[in-house]
């Protein structure tokens, strides 16, 4: 979207938390991890700078919103994830290049 790619991923925590080397904490609430990586659309240069917030609308209508943080190479934040269900994922990006883009997508827990 305008001169950017992003992709997200949507992962548990266990295989997020496997990913980093980490063991899971058991009082741990959060489910799910989404992370987004941002590339340059013409060079595939990765775009690590900016501020992303994600808005996750929950199956039963209530809401989560959580600026992501900057971690190795993209953005991410964890988020409870734990009704199955169809949950909205929205997130609104302001990168180095000062314009502001939004995605949404949906994603199922079965």
């Amino acid at each position: 979207m305008d001169g950017v790619k992003a992709v997200f991923k949507v992962m548990s925590m266990k295989e997020h938390m496997k990913a980093m080397k980490m063991e899971m904490p058991k009082e741990l609430k959060e489910t799910h991890h989404i992370a987004v990586e941002f590339k340059d659309a013409k060079t595939g240069k990765a775009l690590t700078e900016g501020e992303v917030k994600v808005k996750v609308q929950n199956p039963d209508k209530s809401d989560q919103t959580k600026d992501l943080m900057g971690m190795q190479g993209h953005f991410g934040a964890d988020f409870d994830l734990s009704k199955k269900g169809k949950y909205g994922v929205m997130s609104k990006f302001l990168l180095k290049d000062g314009k502001s883009r939004s995605s949404k997508f949906w994603y199922t827990v079965k």
